[in-house]
């Protein structure tokens, strides 16, 4: 699978230089093929749930965007 041109847009926004060298782009890019095998809803969930349950981490540090809950993939 050739991840560096993946079917169908997966991220709207463009990211910034920082965040391409973060682990929001790896954490993103494993949505994107779980999601690809069917098992992406946990995947989602339980990062959408450790970043609620830790609200005093600051994600953009490891290069989340403040938009990253509005692209199409996290919602």
């Amino acid at each position: 699978m050739d991840i560096s041109n993946p079917r169908g847009i997966w991220l709207q926004y463009p990211l910034s230089e920082f965040s391409k060298k973060k682990p929001f782009l790896i954490i993103t890019s494993m949505l994107y093929l779980c999601n690809a095998i069917n098992a992406g809803d946990t995947y989602k969930r339980n990062t959408i749930s450790l970043i609620e349950e830790n609200p005093d981490i600051p994600i953009y540090k490891i290069g989340f965007p403040d938009h990253w809950n509005r692209e199409s993939i996290w919602r």
